[in-house]
């Protein structure tokens, strides 16, 4: 059965909104930024386990690790800066297309969270960085002063202004993040699919850091690859090998397939068709019989007698 004819047979179809995470395959840039991103996010949070776990309470010892790895830790936090502008890009890819209230609330969030998240690592990973590693090059004497500095720059309640920065920017990440599984449920991608990618919106609000970001990353991994199966999630048609998109409930099968439905002129026409037939009067052996050749034997067989 050919699939194009089909399709146009289908009753009320709805126009196709976006093509899926299958249609990336045409773009590999965008296949290695949505499916590398967040491997390569996840691989820079297991690197802070380096030296810096169990994480330190108190200003001097947290300030004597920083100052330890001050060079691993602020290379982690630079590289994290462009992984965070990737990975609101493969967000935004995900819902290309989409025009549900869910995807417009994911795409508005992206925003905000590319902002303040981008500071937050600036402020309390590049910037502690560069104080530890400036620490470590002074005298003994003049270090005293450094590790209320380092505090200053993280997350704490008394330091209200980096606090608020991260809280805005995880909060936008979650708003984008869930929006977007919504938006993807909606338009028929599976439960496996947008429970995970929910997750690793909510998990990920927690930090960057070992063991929550990894864990994120890893379930934003898992959402895309269950996304890049043949499946179209806003039409549910499962692609063929030859490229042709067969829609849900039509079967490999062509006898398997529901009989179609044909407007009501072509019924008419049919009817018109055998009325005209009848007036025409019997058909004439061999003139338009349906069986021409048994017809032609029957009149050899009269002439032989």
């Amino acid at each position: 059965m050919n699939t194009r004819e089909v399709d146009q047979h289908l009753p009320h179809q709805a126009p196709r909104e976006v093509a899926g995470i299958t249609g990336l395959r045409a773009h590999p840039l965008r296949m290695l930024v949505v499916f590398g991103t967040p491997v390569a996010f996840a691989a820079t949070g297991l690197l802070q386990l380096l030296g810096l776990v169990p994480w330190p309470r108190s200003a001097i010892d947290i300030y004597t690790r920083l100052r330890d790895h001050a060079g691993l830790w602020t290379a982690i936090h630079i590289i994290q800066l462009l992984l965070i502008l990737l990975l609101a890009m493969a967000i935004y890819w995900l819902t290309e297309g989409l025009t549900s209230t869910a995807a417009r609330v994911s795409r508005v969030a992206l925003l905000p969270y590319l902002v303040f998240y981008s500071a937050f690592g600036s402020i309390t990973g590049v910037s502690r960085g560069l104080v530890a590693h400036s620490g470590s090059q002074l005298p003994s004497a003049q270090q005293a002063v450094l590790p209320r500095v380092s505090g200053a720059l993280g997350i704490s309640p008394q330091h209200p202004v980096p606090l608020t920065i991260f809280l805005i920017g995880t909060a936008s990440w979650a708003v984008a993040v869930v929006a977007a599984a919504v938006a993807l449920r909606q338009a028929g991608a599976s439960w496996t699919a947008t429970i995970a990618l929910a997750l690793a919106g909510v998990i990920g609000t927690i930090g960057d850091g070992p063991p929550y970001g990894p864990v994120a990353m890893v379930l934003f991994l898992t959402a895309v690859l269950s996304l890049a199966r043949d499946r179209n999630p806003t039409t549910g048609a499962r692609v063929t090998r030859r490229g042709n998109r067969r829609p849900a409930n039509i079967s490999a099968n062509p006898r398997l397939d529901p009989p179609e439905e044909r407007p009501m002129d072509e019924h008419h026409n049919d009817r018109r068709t055998i009325a005209q037939d009848s007036r025409a009067g019997p058909l004439q052996p061999g003139r338009g019989h349906p069986d021409r050749r048994f017809a032609e034997l029957g009149g050899r067989d009269d002439h032989a007698n």
